[in-house]
């Protein structure tokens, strides 16, 4: 067997020297003679010392074919001369032959001299004329006395003489040539054979010189096509994985770059299955330790089988009730009535409520499980409800399991049965966001903790990047309710603040008592994997009020938060921290690259329109609701489908509270309908979610107020001077509206300016009235 494997390598080395003999990156020609030389081929040493000379040459003249592209693009002189002195330097106007053929160097120098004769011939008109005109000058010009002409000789400035250092034949600058070590020193470091060879391509490319990081890299890189080097390094980090140390994401990163190698290679088969085995034990095991998550951001865990068979279904968890002996599902009918129950389904996604619990519960809790399961199809929209009675579901869901420990690994179930086969990435999201909800506040049972992990370390694989994130951070607060001493390493007076989000899901972040807002947001930041991180702020959430209060970054945690408790106290009202963008702007895009950011920007966009003050026009209105389903199809579509979009809090979702009134609710339903019946037809299905999030936006902005902080006023003709806002205020007042001097008005304030707009403003007619900042 180990011989006939050998044979398959080396045949497979033979075709790719064949294959390379035309290739004009000098790195994959090196990859393939290093894998000749380590197989020690027999009848290829011409082969090989043809291709030795092969990359010599690519090496030398591949900086120059792109330096001369790129300087007859530019059409620049100075350049044009340097590379071909260059050119001349390699001797290659003497040699033409030794141009290498595939990559057109002969026939890009001769267009490069004929250019450069061009260009001096132009060059030589240019000087001719311009003598020429400064000789008609002079003639025209009135005498001047010789002090003048000599000011003028000592003040005329220097002609500039635009003389650029270009590093590298290319142009190519030392920022950028740093960048590139920077990235082969990392990639060596970790054995990515991959980046190393992009690196070194660039290398290669731009002809930078081989200085140590270089020289260290392409001998790393040459090692990994050995055999005996990378199963020797695969024995060394599997070894390693032994031991608990700081080095241990780096190990794996290692670990895993080079059982990758091997199986590119076909190489060192049983090591690198042994080393992939460990690997993935060593992974579940720093799961389950990892507080920020930094195992997942370093190994990329889809190469990784990292379900535990022994805990992949929850039907081996001891408490499970038997499938047989359990009565199943309501059916789907009036009360509930009929059907077999739905059994097959008693651990997947169901829409239907259920009759019994899922667990071995006591008696007495049985039909809190029942109703608990209820809320949870009410907050993950698999049961139609207005969506301010939705919101609620959470918390009373959490507080259940928190309360009740004997329900506590009920609701895990039943969240985890909710999340199996969901059709609806809606719904699977809201579930996601509840699970949570529950990592950061219910410990399930050493029973059940492991199938839990597993269900999670499952979910981190997910195609949704949403979903993969939130796992991941349900992973990592999983963590800290299991070992809290872990938060506290380094840090002293840390306490759990919550946070809540525009779409009124929790994120729990650990922070020392005496940090500040803005280090509160830099590590909710981070915890999301926001790039932009300066667009989001801290605001003010007060019970009962829909406007935020901006809060300054400055501000202290042990200061603030007894405040609130004190207003709690006072007024009967409770303030919570809203993280959300300081301001959305009329001329902004929804970032691709940055999901969550954009993510959270579209939902805020949404709350604020919903709760927009003014009246619009209702077919513009329409179109914006139309965009809506189409976006969030899963969410409405059965709703549209069945005629039902006048039901209650449904239109509440979709219109805005001021302007729903203006109209019954059979014309609103009837007018959505109708546009999204026409988008529908316009529209691609296939297109990504965030397109159709990015034309409900544009929408948006199209929109009078939008992006708008705004509060309601009354301009008082009079004022008594203890109650002035300033100190010696002017005597004189602005009269807005001299028609109307104690108008009420909405003050609204944007990034532009502020605006006074009378509160009885129509679509059609309005007073308005601005001062830009």
């Amino acid at each position: 067997e180990k011989v006939r494997a050998r044979m398959s390598r080396e045949v497979a080395a033979l075709k790719k020297l064949e294959e390379v003999a035309t290739s004009i990156e000098p790195t994959q020609i090196e990859r393939s003679l290093a894998r000749a030389r380590e197989l020690e081929l027999e009848g290829a040493g011409e082969a090989v010392d043809a291709l030795v000379v092969r990359v010599r040459r690519l090496k030398a003249q591949l900086p120059l074919v792109k330096a001369m592209n790129d300087a007859m693009q530019k059409e620049d002189f100075a350049q044009l001369q340097e590379v071909m002195e260059s050119v001349k330097a390699a001797g290659l106007h003497q040699r033409p032959e030794d141009w290498v053929p595939e990559i057109r160097g002969e026939a890009t120098a001769a267009n490069v001299y004929q250019m450069l004769t061009d260009l001096k011939a132009k060059q030589k008109l240019q000087e001719i004329e311009k003598n020429r005109r400064e000789e008609l000058q002079q003639q025209m010009a009135t005498p001047r006395s010789k002090e003048e002409k000599f000011e003028e000789q000592e003040v005329a400035p220097e002609p500039s003489r635009k003389k650029s250092r270009r590093v590298t034949v290319t142009g190519m600058t030392v920022a950028a040539q740093e960048e590139i070590e920077r990235d082969l020193l990392h990639a060596a470091e970790v054995f990515n054979a991959i980046r190393l060879e992009e690196a070194l391509q660039q290398v290669n490319l731009h002809g930078m010189e081989d200085d140590e990081s270089v020289k260290m890299a392409q001998e790393t890189f040459m090692n990994l096509q050995r055999e005996a080097f990378i199963e020797t390094k695969m024995q060394e980090m599997t070894e390693a994985l032994g031991t608990k140390d700081q080095q241990e994401v780096k190990t794996l990163r290692c670990l895993q770059n080079l059982v990758s190698q091997a199986e590119r290679l076909g190489v060192a088969s049983e090591t690198a299955a042994k080393a992939r085995l460990k690997m993935q034990a060593g992974v579940r095991r720093r799961a389950r330790s990892t507080i920020r998550g930094s195992i997942f951001q370093h190994v990329d865990l889809a190469e990784l089988d990292l379900v535990e068979g022994a805990f992949s279904s929850l039907a081996g968890f001891q408490r499970m009730k038997d499938v047989n002996k359990w009565r199943g599902h309501c059916g789907p009918g009036l009360f509930g009535w009929g059907g077999d129950g739905n059994k097959g389904a008693m651990l997947k996604h169901c829409r239907n409520e259920i009759r019994e619990a899922l667990t071995t519960v006591p008696a007495a809790l049985d039909r809190e499980a029942v109703h608990n399961f209820r809320n949870i199809l009410g907050w993950m929209a698999d049961r139609p409800l207005p969506e301010s009675q939705r919101l609620g579901y959470a918390q009373d869901i959490v507080q259940v399991a928190e309360v009740n420990g004997a329900l506590a690994d009920e609701t895990f179930v039943q969240v985890m049965k909710q999340l199996t086969t969901n059709p609806s990435p809606f719904s699977e999201l809201l579930g996601w966001k509840l699970m949570l909800l529950l990592c950061q506040r219910v410990r399930p049972s050493h029973g059940l903790e492991d199938f839990l992990r597993t269900f999670l370390l499952r979910a981190v694989q997910n195609e949704n990047g949403e979903v993969s994130s939130l796992a991941k951070q349900c992973i990592s607060d999983l963590n800290v309710l299991s070992a809290p001493e872990k938060v506290v390493c380094g840090e002293e007076n840390i306490v759990p603040v919550e946070v809540i989000l525009i779409d009124r899901t929790i994120r729990k972040v650990h922070l020392s008592q005496d940090g500040t807002l803005k280090q509160l947001a830099e590590r909710l930041a981070q915890q999301l994997r926001i790039t932009n991180a300066p667009d989001f702020g801290l605001f003010q959430s007060t019970e009962g009020l829909d406007m935020h209060r901006l809060l300054p970054e400055e501000a202290v945690l042990s200061t603030l938060l007894p405040k609130w408790r004190q207003l709690l106290t006072n007024t009967g009202r409770a303030s919570q921290l809203l993280y959300k963008r300081r301001f959305l702007r009329v001329d902004e895009s929804l970032r691709p690259g940055d999901l969550m950011h954009a993510t959270l920007t579209f939902q805020q966009a949404v709350w604020d329109y919903l709760r927009y003050p003014l009246p619009e026009d209702p077919e513009a209105l329409a179109k914006i609701a139309a965009n809506i389903i189409i976006a969030e199809g899963d969410r409405f579509l059965p709703i549209v489908q069945a005629g039902r979009l006048y039901d209650p809090g449904v239109l509440e979702q979709l219109i805005p509270a001021t302007s729903l009134c203006l109209q019954n609710r059979g014309k609103w339903g009837a007018l959505v309908a109708r546009h999204h019946t026409i988008l529908r037809r316009r529209t691609d299905h296939s297109e990504p979610r965030l397109a159709k999030m990015s034309r409900v936006l544009s929408l948006l902005q199209r929109m009078k107020l939008f992006g708008s902080y705004y509060w309601v006023g009354t301009q008082v003709a009079s004022l008594a001077a203890d109650k002035a806002a300033i100190p010696e205020a002017p005597a004189r007042m602005l009269k807005l509206n001299q028609r109307e001097p104690e108008g009420e008005y909405w003050i609204c304030v944007d990034l532009f300016g502020v605006r006074f707009i009378s509160i009885n403003s129509t679509p059609d007619c309005g007073f308005s009235r601005g001062v830009l900042f």
